[in-house]
C-alpha cells in the first residue's frame, strides 16, 4: 500500500480530500496496487479512502471481510444495495473533491477504469465531485525515474 504521508502530500498538492480507490473483480489493477491487494481473489465491490486527514477507510463487502483484516484503517462492511449508499454516504462525508480511476472522454485508458453507473453511485451518495487520479497515478504508482 503506498505511504500515507506520501498520498497526503500529493493530495494536498493537488487540492484533493481525498483518493477513493474502487475495484470490482479485478477490473482496476491501479487500484489494486495502490490499496495492496495484488494477487487477491476478491468478487465483490470494494471501496478504499486514502485520505489527507487520517488513515484509509474501507467499504467492504461483508461476505469478504476477513480478506481486508490485515489492511491499515478502518473496515466498514455492506451485505446490500441500500447498506452500500448509506456506507458510501458515511464514507464521503466532509469530502468536497475526490480522485477515482476516471478519465474524462478516456483521454488515459489506463486510469479510465471508473464505470459510469459507479461514477454516478458515489457522485450521488456522497456528494462529491469526481476528478481524474491521473495526476496521483503517475506520481504515485509510476514516477519517472
Amino acid at each position: 500500500m503506498i505511504e500515507p504521508a506520501e498520498v497526503a502530500r500529493a493530495l494536498e498538492d493537488e487540492g484533493l480530500t481525498g483518493w477513493l480507490l474502487y475495484d470490482f473483480d479485478g477490473l482496476d489493477p491501479l487500484a489494486q496496487r495502490a490499496a495492496g491487494l495484488e494477487g487477491r481473489l476478491l468478487t465483490r465491490r470494494w471501496f478504499c479512502l486514502l485520505r489527507r486527514d487520517g488513515p484509509p477507510r474501507w467499504l467492504v463487502h461483508a461476505i469478504e471481510r476477513a480478506v481486508f483484516a490485515d489492511r491499515p484503517g478502518e473496515v466498514h462492511t455492506y451485505a446490500g444495495r441500500r447498506e452500500l449508499e448509506a456506507g458510501l454516504r458515511s464514507l464521503l462525508a466532509g469530502h468536497e473533491r475526490v480522485a477515482m480511476s476516471y478519465s474524462p472522454q478516456a483521454n488515459v485508458p489506463t486510469v479510465s477504469r471508473l464505470d459510469a453507473g459507479t461514477f454516478e453511485l458515489v457522485s450521488r451518495a456522497g456528494g462529491v465531485e469526481i476528478v481524474s487520479a491521473g495526476d496521483l497515478v503517475q506520481r504515485l504508482l509510476a514516477p519517472w525515474p
